[in-house]
């Protein structure tokens, strides 16, 4: 019979470590998902830097175009020169404004992946714990059942017994 409650703990105690386990594995899943947030992040700010330095190069270009070429005058006199470069200037932050929205979109996905890895991670545990917790719970009972005498003072014997017939309980 000992033997028996031994076997139901050792199958609690592994059917616990088992789910601990799977609960650390979630728990790391979701540490990479928020490192690679992080990383998205770092990503749309170098995207949003480069945009910029690609105006800035396309600004000083055009400038330097409109003036030797066309002979026109870049400081703000001319107005449609003033127009095409507030243009450009609205298509950078219309650029680096839609870069902005991305990433915190992205950002969101991976917070929202992030807590359901972390929710899963508790649901394992939690169901590890109440297997384990049922499991030694129905070891003790069957071991009860076992021990316990019936109403004719006979006791139940190890369904592993030789044979199935109760035998009288010598302590009562």
């Amino acid at each position: 019979m000992s033997l028996m409650m031994f076997t139901s703990l050792l199958g609690a105690a592994s059917g616990l470590i088992g789910a601990m386990g799977q609960a650390r594995s979630a728990e790391l899943n979701a540490e990479n998902i928020e490192t690679q947030r992080i990383y998205n992040d770092a990503a749309a700010a170098a995207r949003a830097s480069d945009r910029y330095e690609t105006f800035k190069l396309a600004r000083s270009a055009n400038t330097a175009l409109l003036a030797a070429t066309m002979g026109r005058d870049t400081g703000g006199e001319d107005r449609s020169v003033a127009a095409f470069m507030r243009r450009n200037k609205e298509t950078v932050a219309r650029d680096m404004g839609n870069i902005e929205h991305q990433r915190q979109m992205e950002s969101f996905n991976y917070q929202i992946q992030a807590a359901g890895e972390r929710r899963r991670a508790g649901d394992i545990a939690m169901s590890g714990m109440v297997n384990a917790f049922t499991s030694v719970a129905g070891a003790i009972m069957n071991y009860e059942d076992i021990r316990m005498p019936n109403s004719d003072g006979m006791m139940y014997r190890s369904p592993l017994a030789s044979s199935p017939r109760p035998r009288p309980n010598p302590r009562y």
